[in-house]
């Protein structure tokens, strides 16, 4: 027997054109914006940003997100079974997969059986093989390892969690607003940035930004302060036990090709 990648190629494409179909669809509902900030009066004399959804999302985008990322870990351990045949001239008898994993520790170590996930997920494929396969997985990337694209494609094939995955408008990456006081001329400009303002779903009616009571100035009691919403980018994304954005999807199918095309060059002819 010969490895063949074709198939593993087919599953990528379908990837790829569902991808291209989610994209197009997301971008005519983004355009125009399906959501709008508002400014109301909270408490006394407060005031706060309120995030507003004028059009809800489709939710059977999430059956696209689903059927995108099972065709992609569906090729990554189609490759699996073809690197097998490639080293024995056999197909697995075992249960073969790509192993994605964010503890090296889980991956290596070996049980009470004499063997470790590496070693019963990739039994059959060659030591240069496996040594590849060690390189792309996401225990390799400094800092951020559930931020990884094999890492976010193993969230959403699994089960358990997909599920729960429904779709939604994520969070700002910078929140910004203007704080003015007109009859003295002022104004301040406010950009928040951190962890904390990223990666949580949006939803109808959520407050975003406020202020409370502002005393005005001594010399000027009767200077207000008002708030202006500077402009502000929200995108559609999916939420399970992450969010997952547009991009994080390009990049898990652009990751699952990249991996492809690594082992192209290196399977016998």
């Amino acid at each position: 027997m010969r490895a063949d990648l074709s198939a593993c190629r087919l599953k990528l494409a379908r990837a790829k054109r569902d991808l291209k179909a989610l994209d197009d669809k997301v971008g005519a509902y983004m355009d125009p914006p399906p959501f709008r900030f508002a400014i109301e009066p909270e408490g006394k004399g407060g005031k706060t940003i309120v995030f507003h959804i004028d059009r809800e999302p489709d939710p059977e985008w999430a059956i696209d997100l689903g059927e995108i990322a099972y065709q992609s870990r569906s090729a990554l351990d189609l490759l699996i079974v073809q690197l097998v045949i490639d080293n024995t001239d056999q197909r697995p008898r075992g249960r073969t997969q790509f192993p994605i994993f964010t503890d090296r520790h889980e991956y290596i170590t070996k049980g009470k059986r004499g063997s470790s996930n590496r070693d019963r997920m990739l039994a059959g494929v060659s030591g240069g093989h496996r040594h590849l396969i060690d390189t792309f997985q996401p225990y390799n990337r400094i800092g951020g390892v559930e931020d990884d694209p094999l890492s976010i494609l193993s969230s959403i094939t699994n089960r358990d969690k997909h599920r729960d995955i429904h779709v939604c408008l994520g969070s700002v990456e910078i929140p910004r607003f203007q704080l003015l006081q007109p009859l003295i001329d002022y104004q301040i400009t406010v950009e928040l940035t951190g962890e904390k303002f990223r990666g949580y779903p949006m939803v109808d009616g959520q407050k975003f930004i406020g202020i409370g009571n502002v005393v005005p100035p001594r010399e000027s009691p009767d200077a207000t302060v008002e708030l202006k919403i500077l402009p502000m980018d929200v995108s559609l994304a999916f939420y399970g036990d992450r969010l997952i954005t547009m991009d994080d999807i390009d990049a898990f199918v652009l990751r699952t090709e990249r991996i492809l095309d690594a082992f192209t060059k290196r399977i016998k002819p």
